[in-house]
């Protein structure tokens, strides 16, 4: 496929402020999206509503792909992260040192594919 992220891969985009990860990253996850492409974002930095207003500052719609049992857009921010390593820590089914750590992130984002399928 030309010109595009090969389905089923992991991205990760880095960089200074103020230069476009964000508004790219929206724009490539609505293209996915209206394609019937499930996407994960992931953001350490913004709370999800504040994402879902800048991307409608540049047409992009992404309020019906959040709800709903076929909901396609997985958005994973800081606070999610936290909450669920409160939860598992409450469970006992889980010792969290830090919720923002890589192994949280990873073991997250495995929970949510497995209950996607």
């Amino acid at each position: 496929m030309k010109g595009r992220i090969p389905l089923g891969s992991w991205v990760f985009i880095a960089g200074e402020p103020g230069t476009g990860k964000t508004i790219m990253c929206l724009h490539i996850a609505y293209a996915n999206l209206k394609e019937g492409i499930d996407v994960i974002y992931v953001t350490t930095e913004q709370p999800f509503r504040d994402l879902i207003d800048q991307a409608a500052q540049f047409k992009s719609n992404l309020h019906e792909y959040v709800s709903g049992k076929d909901r396609l857009l997985h958005v994973i921010d800081m606070f999610k992260l936290c909450r669920h390593a409160w939860e598992l820590k409450k469970e006992g089914t889980a010792k969290v040192l830090d919720p923002l750590s890589p192994d949280h992130l990873v073991s997250y984002i495995r929970d949510l594919c497995n209950n996607k399928q």
